[in-house]
């Protein structure tokens, strides 16, 4: 039997074989109805130059759906009209963009009566970031018929966005982010080819850690999704999310890279030194990333968020591990 995402998949594939620029998918599902076939058929449409864009689900939590967690998918979270993230939308360094999806004029079943627009039949007032989705792939029609390849299009789009606003209305522990900001076509034609450099994966880094050590090691890989740059300066920072005392610290102030052409990858190692035993399960880096242009000499600053997934081994010198022989009968277990 097929799940949704071999169904979705297939539909890729027709949209794929019928010349589709741009896939957008409102919808979304989680890790344990994963398909590898959905894998696939993105890497497919990526090599062929197709945009894919999906919504970034509504748990209002910083964990990712498929397909939005997929590498080279752009992952689109909901913001509300005063330009703050949306109580109900998911967020975090796996979110890409942000764009309207409260309160938008959709198209409803006829058969249904609309309870809020009730000025035609067939249109509703909704919520989503499964409305916030297609204004992203509608933006980026725009762009292409602008005469932008699709690579610069997506480029324009993600650097060319109005910072995020503080939702006053949402009290967490957590600040609600999204790697670039909110969408804004303006600012995407307007804005001049300059270096832009993101994460390769949404996933959390994962580090391992045996509570004896003091420091642990993650790899890091960014891209530059746009024009060459000069020289990069790369600021990294733990973010405290839960207001407690600092547990941990990335030891490198800065990182310097020269030379950095478009497209290309670079995986950098971080040292995060652990300053508390109580270490959280995950951990927010920000990443300040100042980059020259390799043609104009301009400098732009950008922030991205890389986050980190702790995994706590255990070791037989801990002392707040105890190990106790096993007592009773076994076939009772």
């Amino acid at each position: 039997e097929r799940g949704l995402g071999d169904l979705v998949a297939r539909g890729i594939l027709y949209s794929l074989r019928s010349g589709a620029h741009i896939i957008n998918m409102s919808l979304g599902w989680p890790a344990d109805v994963d398909s590898n076939l959905m894998s696939q058929m993105i890497d497919l449409a990526r090599s062929r130059g197709v945009l894919v864009v999906a919504a970034a689900g509504n748990d209002g939590t910083d964990a990712l759906i498929r397909p939005c967690i997929f590498e080279g998918v752009i992952c689109v979270a909901s913001h509300d009209p005063d330009g703050a993230i949306s109580h109900f939308s998911n967020h975090g360094a796996g979110v890409d963009i942000a764009a309207p999806g409260l309160g938008i004029l959709s198209i409803f079943p006829t058969s249904l009566t609309s309870r809020i627009f009730t000025d035609r039949v067939g249109y509703e007032q909704k919520n989503g970031t499964s409305m916030a989705a297609p204004y992203i792939a509608g933006a980026l029609a725009r762009l292409l018929n602008a005469g932008y390849s699709p690579a610069e299009a997506q480029a324009r789009l993600l650097a060319g966005v109005r910072q995020v606003q503080p939702n006053s209305r949402v009290t967490r522990s957590k600040k609600m982010i999204v790697q670039t900001g909110n969408a804004d076509l303006g600012l995407a034609f307007q804005t001049a080819s300059r270096p832009l450099i993101l994460p390769t994966t949404k996933k959390p880094l994962l580090a391992k850690w045996n509570r004896l050590d003091r420091s642990i090691s993650v790899n890091l890989e960014l891209q530059n999704q746009w024009s060459k740059a000069r020289s990069v300066t790369i600021r990294p920072e733990i973010v405290e999310q839960s207001g407690m005392p600092r547990e941990a610290a990335v030891k490198q102030r800065e990182i310097r890279v020269s030379s950095w052409p478009q497209n290309e990858k670079r995986s950098l190692a971080l040292d995060i030194s652990i300053e508390s035993t109580r270490l959280d399960s995950e951990l927010m880096i920000a990443l300040e990333i100042e980059s020259q242009d390799d043609k104009s000499g301009k400098t732009t600053k950008d922030l991205r968020h890389v986050a980190v997934e702790i995994v706590s081994l255990p070791s037989p010198g801990d002392r707040e591990i105890e190990n106790k022989p096993f007592s009773g009968d076994l076939n009772l277990i």
